[in-house]
């Protein structure tokens, strides 16, 4: 799954320097705000049922109750599409009654939005599915590779066949390949589909399907949503140019944050493993060494980016070179999450748990005003801040947190005095 995300990432990042050379700034933020509200549309539409799967299923799998999980798949699917439909609905009736706005590509968006983002909504509760079945890679596989790949592929191929490639290829392309990516997706989850089909579903748990996935989907709204929730928002208030210096820099820092996450997933089972036997000198010994394998890697391509930030843009578009502060803004949010520590993941596995959404919801709610309020005065760099110090306060407050609920200290500070132990101890 690591090298999933990480070569998914790479992909995303060799798309956009295809798109931003061949679509300019202004179609390019065009295009990645409306991807990025379709995504944050699903959120709506899955209700956190896509969260509560891994929770639900896995569980009762391993009880054998398969009439529940016949329930929950049945429920999931249901309520996701019948929201889906509505959604559809309502967006297609917008774009027929804005066809004759003199706003470039305004009905193009709606239709685009009322479509995706149904697909899309399928797409996570289906790998969702597949995941609590037991089988991360055919959950991953589509959502995380294949998908950046076909896109990759048709943007390729179109601007070698089509020199005037603009935003409704663009559009057309991605639509194709989220149907795609979904079809496959719906095959993969058949194993699971086929144990449960001959079950009477139980649907009598339907409210706590509902409180667990909505619990459980609130720490997303950062940690899965926020780059797109900042780009969708930014439309708002941003210039078109600086909607795609925002929307370019986002991609490229969520490399970064991918090698932390990466590093982090490596470790999360032995952690959780030493967290419930108490085996404390096990839990310094992981936490320490995750931490020190983020700072050479991670701190380096974030000075990489830092240090060449402006070059790296104008690389990428030359109506882009005057992003390069932004992109060194961004970088703050993958180093505060390596010298803070992995708090989120060591109290999602412990303790504190229930603090997770309150932090989340902190995070994304300063995000959301912090954009509105200095965005209008410092365009992009305005938007970079907000973005940075929503996930300060995740880092620095989940580190708090953790130091005065459970007197642990799980910032680089700790990693470092425990390799300088290690050290002497060898030494000696």
């Amino acid at each position: 799954m690591v090298g999933l995300r990480l070569i998914g990432a790479f992909a995303a990042i060799i798309l956009n320097l295809i798109l931003a050379r061949n679509l300019g700034a202004d179609q390019l933020a065009v295009a990645w705000s409306t991807v990025s509200m379709a995504i944050v549309a699903t959120i709506f539409l899955t209700l956190g049922v896509d969260a509560a799967s891994v929770r639900v299923i896995s569980r009762r799998l391993a009880v054998d109750d398969l009439t529940e999980v016949k329930g929950f798949t049945d429920f999931s699917m249901r309520l996701t599409n019948v929201l889906g439909v509505l959604w559809l609905v309502g967006f297609w009736a917008a774009a027929l009654h804005f066809a004759a706005s003199t706003e470039e590509y305004l009905a193009e968006r709606l239709l685009f939005i009322g479509a995706v983002a149904p697909i899309m909504a399928n797409l996570r509760v289906l790998s969702s599915h597949t995941l609590a079945d037991g089988r991360p890679i055919p959950a991953s596989f589509p959502q995380l590779l294949l998908l950046q790949v076909l896109q990759l592929t048709g943007v390729f191929l179109a601007t070698l066949l089509f020199p005037q490639f603009n935003l409704l290829m663009f559009m057309g392309i991605y639509v194709v390949c989220i149907v795609s990516v979904t079809v496959l997706q719906w095959r993969l989850v058949q194993p699971l589909r086929s144990r449960v089909s001959r079950v009477k579903p139980d649907f009598t748990m339907r409210r706590d399907w509902m409180i667990t996935g909505g619990f459980l989907a609130v720490p997303a709204l950062l940690t899965d949503f926020s780059r797109d929730i900042i780009s969708a928002l930014s439309v708002t208030v941003l210039t078109s140019q600086d909607v795609a210096i925002l929307a370019i820099a986002l991609k490229l820092t969520a490399f970064l944050r991918f090698g932390v996450v990466a590093i982090n997933q490596v470790f999360m089972s032995r952690l959780g493993a030493a967290i419930a036997l108490n085996d404390k000198a096990e839990i310094d010994k992981l936490l320490a060494v995750s931490t020190l394998l983020k700072i050479c890697p991670v701190m380096l391509m974030a000075l990489v980016l830092q240090l060449f930030g402006s070059e790296i843009m104008n690389f990428f578009s030359p109506e882009l070179a005057a992003g390069g502060t932004v992109l060194v803004i961004l970088t703050l949010e993958t180093i505060l999450l390596v010298l803070c520590g992995p708090s989120a993941a060591f109290m999602s596995l412990g303790q504190g748990y229930y603090m997770l959404p309150i932090f989340a919801l902190v995070s994304v709610a300063t995000m959301c005003a912090l954009t509105l309020l200095l965005g209008p005065i410092y365009g992009a760099l305005g938007a970079a801040w907000a973005f940075s110090s929503a996930w300060g306060i995740w880092a620095i407050v989940g580190m708090v947190y953790v130091r005065l609920s459970q007197g642990r200290d799980i910032s680089v500070v700790s990693a470092l005095k425990w390799a300088l132990t290690a050290f002497r101890r060898n030494a000696g």
